[in-house]
């Protein structure tokens, strides 16, 4: 019976240590004033052992909308939306916290659409010792403009180089162009055109978003491929 009760205690202090290996804080919820812009989120990653560990990092979708992109970070390395576990990693020595390495990026393309992401971290020789840590962006966003369905055609999509955007006339004011990372490659401030011709030929192939500023505030969100 001591051997038992002793064989438990050494059992249950092993399980817990093994599940403190890694510990991982920053804010959960990341505001936005714009919903245009990037939000991002940094954490710092701490290792509690007394051993050097490799550590990757996993993205799980808790909650998103259509039309939006997440990305992150890690492991000096960036991973595309499709991409849910880092391809590298990150060492860590025994104590060591980074809180540079890792970013959580989100782009919601001008509307109100909040996300809740998950990450976890992990060993590489034990990946089923995972902390994970949740973050909100966009939470906060109360007031917001609406979304419009059919403000605006794209053509041709896909593209090789230059496309077309047919406009309601002296109904959108401001045309962006984001990447599929979120980042903004160009904006063009309109008067009153019909027709907007756009030449992309200087950038990569890939998914491409156009996000039209009406002129009541409401944004229309659309999405080219250029090839």
């Amino acid at each position: 019976m001591k051997k038992t009760l002793l064989f438990l205690t050494i059992l249950f202090f092993s399980t817990n240590s093994f599940t403190q290996t890694l510990s991982v804080s920053g804010d959960t919820i990341k505001s936005t004033q714009d919903p245009c812009f990037e939000t991002s989120a940094s954490l710092t990653i701490t290792n509690n052992s007394t051993n050097a560990l490799d550590i990757h990092c996993e993205k799980v979708i808790i909650d998103t909308a259509l039309g939006t992109q997440n990305y992150f970070c890690w492991g000096e390395e960036c991973y595309g939306p499709s991409q849910y576990v880092s391809s590298s990693f990150n060492n860590l020595n025994p104590g060591e916290s980074d809180n540079i390495d890792f970013g959580g990026y989100y782009n919601a393309f001008c509307s109100n659409a909040p996300a809740t992401i998950r990450y976890c971290f992990y060993p590489v020789s034990a990946p089923g010792n995972r902390t994970c840590i949740d973050i909100t962006y966009n939470g906060n966003l109360t007031s917001f403009s609406p979304l419009k369905s059919n403000s605006f055609s794209i053509f041709p999509n896909p593209s090789n180089e230059i496309i077309n955007i047919s406009l309601p006339k002296d109904e959108i004011k401001e045309i962006i162009i984001f990447n599929v990372f979120g980042e903004k490659i160009t904006q063009k401030n309109l008067i009153i055109e019909s027709n907007l011709k756009v030449d992309l030929s200087d950038y990569s192939n890939g998914t491409y978003f156009i996000v039209a500023i009406n002129n009541d505030s409401s944004r229309t969100v659309k999405k080219f491929i250029l090839q």
